[in-house]
Parts: C-alpha cells; structure tokens; sequence
C-alpha cells in the first residue's frame, strides 16, 4: 500500500520507481491511498497517473489508524499486521537496491 498525492513530485518517483518492480512479484499487490483531497476529482486524476489500483481515505482515517504523516510512504502489511514501512525509496539507488532486496526476499 502506497499513501501518494496527484500533486507530488516524490509520489511521481515513487510510481515510476514501483512500476519498474511490479512484474517481478506478481504475489505481492500493490495500492495507492490517497490521503486526503477532493475525492471524485483524486480519483480520476489518479487513475490516469498512477500504476495501480488507488483508493481514497475517507475522512483520514486509515492514515490517521496506521500513523502516515508524510507521504509517499508505502506500508507492507501481512494478515492485516504492518510489518514494514518505507519513506519514499526513490531518492537515490542505494535505498532503491535495497526496497528491490527486500521485495526479492520475500
């Protein structure tokens, strides 16, 4: 699960970056959250944009519940259990080559 805005340079990095992994883990599934916004209008903007499904906070809660204060920021929960966080991985190769790392381990 990815938290991502329509209007954001890093979220763009971060869209780009997954879309280049999404084919090497067809078990792992990723989403965008949209964290707050005009929903109708995000909605639409983002299913021109971005790479996979996306839905909308309602309300800021699920951001609020799982304690997102920035974004991006992509959350791996399993069984309904966080089990890691990542704070926008695209910012240079080393933090790129260690999300892929971590993805391939799975």
């Amino acid at each position: 699960m990815i938290f991502s805005l329509i209007e954001c340079e890093p979220c763009d990095r971060e869209n780009d970056f997954l879309k280049t992994l999404d084919a090497s883990r067809k078990d792992v599934r990723f989403y965008y959250v949209i964290p707050f916004g005009i929903k109708d209008k995000a909605l639409a903007a983002a299913n021109k944009k971005y790479a996979f499904e996306t839905f909308f906070d309602e309300h800021s809660m699920l951001s609020r519940s799982l304690q997102v204060y920035q974004v991006p920021i992509k959350v791996f929960i399993e069984d309904g259990v966080i089990k890691k966080t990542w704070v926008d991985t695209t910012v240079d190769t080393q933090r790129r080559d260690e999300f892929k790392d971590w993805l391939n381990g799975l």
